[in-house]
């Protein structure tokens, strides 16, 4: 940061905000399908019917791919600071 609040970008202080906020986030964003996806491995949820085994499938997947997109999110915020710079400068 530069120190002095009339040349800082307020667009890159929001990014700068959001990035922040997704990272101390990330682990309550990262086990937001956990316990459905525990419950339906271990059977407690919605069992016996041809379309249980494909959701719980599809489930799973969702889980497994939250944190390769929270590193999506982080790097898209990240590049999109860097397009508009932390000086004032920059118009918005």
């Amino acid at each position: 940061m530069c120190g002095d609040d009339e040349s800082t970008n307020p667009e890159y202080e929001r990014l700068k905000d959001l990035k922040d906020r997704v990272t101390n986030n990330r682990d309550s964003i990262e086990e937001a399908l956990k316990d459905a996806k525990n419950r339906m491995d271990e059977g407690d949820t919605w069992t016996g019917s041809a379309a249980a085994t494909p959701w719980a499938e599809e489930v799973a997947g969702r889980h497994r791919r939250i944190p390769g997109l929270v590193d999506g999110m982080i790097d898209a915020i990240e590049a999109r600071m860097s397009e508009v710079g932390e000086s004032g400068d920059s118009t918005e």
